[in-house]
């Protein structure tokens, strides 16, 4: 074996070691801060603290993460953007039937990942958190919002209600979702699904993309104009 192939190899070697302690390190710290968030306020918690448990130095956590709030964040995002990727709706256009297949395919997904992740969702999307979290969420409605919802543009419908207060409904409405499930442990996974699929359809139909929105009718308003109604789906 050449001096150069020697030289390659151990440097493959080396660099594969130094990906397993930076993957290790990384590890030690997410899980020392999820220990600590069960424990404590956010607050209370500082980087000094979670080195210290961690038994890292500070120079490695700053290697990972920028500071506390990064570590939250990207901790945070993770977890509810692989949540809301299962609401993606993955055909090209809704047909004017609900698609059922689909609604139940998907609500089976979002429940797993909740059950994947059960202490995770627990500790970091608790209620004690829910302004560092809740943007994060919206942020992730709204960056996905041409694959999940009907209505995607940024006033929503024809302007007659804000952008913000439709992504505001439609951000709570998950998370009741998250909290009734992980809240819980008297059904299963295939159970939760049912229950989620027969709410979307009862109380969600025109928000998520598995319909066509309903057929809209002209109705003269209070004030003598003309508005159009949406006809529900049954």
């Amino acid at each position: 074996m050449g001096t150069q192939t020697t030289l390659n190899k151990a440097q493959t070697i080396s660099s594969a070691k130094v990906d397993i302690r930076v993957g290790r390190s990384e590890k030690m710290i997410r899980d020392t801060f999820l220990e600590m968030l069960a424990e404590m306020n956010y607050e209370d918690i500082h980087v000094k603290d979670i080195a210290d448990r961690a038994m890292v130095n500070r120079k490695t956590f700053y290697a990972h993460y920028e500071n506390k709030q990064s570590l939250y964040d990207e901790m945070v995002f993770g977890l509810l953007d692989e949540l809301c990727e299962t609401l993606v709706y993955r055909k090209d256009e809704p047909s004017s039937e609900l698609d059922m297949d689909s609604l139940s395919a998907d609500c089976k997904r979002f429940i797993e990942v909740m059950e994947n992740h059960r202490e995770e969702f627990m500790i970091l999307i608790n209620p004690r958190f829910n302004y560092l979290w809740f943007p994060i969420l919206e942020a992730l409605i709204t960056s996905k919002r041409k694959e999940i919802l009907l209505r995607a543009d940024s006033k929503c419908d024809d302007g007659d209600i804000p952008y913000k207060l439709y992504l505001d409904m439609i951000t709570s409405e998950l998370v009741i979702w998250i909290y009734w499930w992980i809240s819980q442990e008297e059904y299963t996974v295939d159970e939760g699904a049912v229950f989620l699929a027969r709410l979307m359809n009862r109380s969600m139909a025109n928000v998520f993309r598995y319909v066509k929105p309903a057929s809209t009718t002209k109705k003269r308003g209070q004030a003598g104009m003309d508005a159009e109604v949406m006809e529900p789906i049954l």
